[in-house]
This record gives C-alpha cells, structure tokens and sequence, in this order.
C-alpha cells in the first residue's frame, strides 16, 4: 500500500512539472479581509490583469475560514468579461473542522484565458451569528502560454 501511494505521488507530481514547464508557472492570491457572519454577508476582490497580455489559467484553490461555528460559508472565482465561474464551492459546518476547508479545480492540459484588463473576482459568503468572522482566499495558478 505504501508503494502505490508513493508511486501515484511521483506520478501527480511528474504530471504537473510535465503540464507546467510551457513557461514559469505563477501564482496570485485575491483575498477578502475578515468579515463578520453575524448575518449574511456578501464580500467581494478583485484583481485586474495588467500583465500587459493574456494569461491562461491553470488552477485554482478556493480556501474557506472562519472563527466559530456553526456557519454556512461559500466562495466562488469568475472572470467578470463573460461571468464565467472558474470555481466553486459551499460548506456547512456544525462542529470544529477536522481539517481546512479547501477546494481545488485543475484544467490542465487546457486553461482558463483572462485577456488584459479583464478581472478576476472572488465572491464570499458566509452566515453564522454573533461573534462569527469569515475569511476567503483563492489561489490562482498562471502562465502566460497554454
């Protein structure tokens, strides 16, 4: 059992140096600051590119926190030209987490295009009571060739 977990973990990783060595992969982080959840409430980020080109896309972690529980909470990434949603993801929580709340969507061997001067914006939700913040990230893996 432990070989087969070592040998799909090179496999993985041999994969995504595979996928990303077209050109320097990059990351950006568009974050929201700490919210309360005292009701619903709605924040949104956003990041322009003025890389000055486009840029493709290749993965993206939506990460979820909050003090206290129970909350629902949620975060989504979209690409303002044409509203297109690159990632999604709601959670409920009743108890303290057993582990972070995190989601990932990979589109390699294609990608998501964002042309210059078009955004990307981070939509975060949460409702939970009294005393109860949220705080969400994504985590956008880039080129600047497919």
């Amino acid at each position: 059992m432990r070989q087969s977990i070592r040998f799909l973990t090179i496999l993985l990783l041999g994969f995504w140096s595979v996928t990303a060595t077209a050109a320097e992969l990059q990351t950006l982080t568009i974050g929201t600051s700490s919210f309360s959840c005292n009701t619903v409430n709605v924040e949104e980020q956003s990041w322009v590119n003025t890389t000055g080109g486009p840029i493709h896309v290749q993965r993206v972690v939506l990460w979820m926190g909050a003090t206290g529980h129970p909350i629902d909470t949620g975060a989504l990434l979209k690409r303002q030209s044409d509203q297109m949603i690159l990632s999604i993801v709601a959670y409920d929580r009743y108890q303290p987490p057993a582990a972070l709340h995190q989601w990932g969507d990979t589109f390699t061997p294609h990608s998501f295009l964002v042309a210059p001067g078009d955004e990307l914006t981070l939509r975060a939700w949460c409702y939970g009571g009294a005393g109860i913040n949220g705080q969400m990230f994504a985590e956008v893996w880039w080129t600047t060739t497919p």
